[in-house]
């Protein structure tokens, strides 16, 4: 049975994509991801003093913040929570939360990792390397392990917040209301800009990685996957999507 708490994006905008796109309602979607933004927040201070690590868009973030004065690390997390909270109160959604809601954006969240886990395999894995992610693990110390778990959770929330939520919710806004396109294709060409835009960021900026074209052509199809995920079932679901599919390379050692 549908989620009775949202219309869909085509029901309530007239056959316009609104942001948050899915069938759960922003109130729900920001009560499921506050477990993990609440983990990252509390967790990153430890993290950070010792490997002096944050996330890209996180550390960005916090310097934007720092020049008008707000130096608090947990900000960029706070912001966005109360970014979907703002949403939320926009679209006038009911207050009312059912918790079998909750479960259930949680269990199909997982179930659309499978797909995106093929998908890596697919592209980046040799048969011998999956087969010593054992004992790569076993040599691995537990900081470590929990320093990626942290960062992998933060690239789940940061980048879906970013390439999916804000980006791709600006593209849908400008090519069905500038260029008139109609909401299939404006989805369509969104989803792909945005996932050319996630797979060119990782190699531009001060800390960029190497050119690799496999892992390119990975990401872009990841961007793809994740872009029809947002889509699909929502901000929410892309998020836990993108953070389980990172923790589970880091306890697999394919990091």
């Amino acid at each position: 049975m549908a989620d009775k708490q949202a219309a869909t994006p085509s029901e309530r905008s007239g056959r316009r994509a609104t942001v948050l796109t899915g069938p759960y309602s922003p109130l729900v979607q920001l009560l499921v991801l506050l477990p993990l933004v609440v983990f990252y927040e509390a967790a990153m201070p430890f993290i950070s003093e010792r490997t002096h690590a944050y996330h890209r868009i996180d550390a960005w973030s916090q310097a934007a913040l720092s020049k008008l004065g707000l130096t608090a690390w947990y900000l960029p997390g706070a912001l966005m929570l109360l970014g979907l909270l703002a949403i939320h109160v926009y679209r006038h959604d009911p207050w009312k939360v059912r918790a079998d809601s909750l479960w259930k954006l949680w269990g199909e969240s997982i179930l659309w990792t499978v797909p995106l886990f093929v998908l890596y395999l697919l592209f980046t894995l040799p048969v011998g390397r999956l087969l010593g992610a054992g004992a790569a693990l076993a040599m691995g110390g537990s900081e470590d392990l929990f320093a990626q778990i942290v960062l992998a959770v933060g690239s789940g929330l940061f980048e879906e917040f970013i390439y999916r939520l804000v980006l791709m919710s600006a593209l849908l806004w400008l090519l069905q209301r500038l260029f008139r396109l109609s909401l299939d294709a404006s989805q369509l060409l969104a989803v792909c800009l945005a996932a050319a835009v996630f797979a060119a960021a990782l190699y531009v900026g001060p800390s960029h990685a190497r050119y690799d074209h496999l892992a390119f052509l990975f990401r872009v199809g990841a961007g793809i996957y994740l872009g029809s995920v947002f889509i699909l079932r929502g901000f929410a679901t892309s998020t836990i999507v993108h953070a389980t599919f990172n923790i589970a390379l880091a306890l697999l050692g394919m990091s």
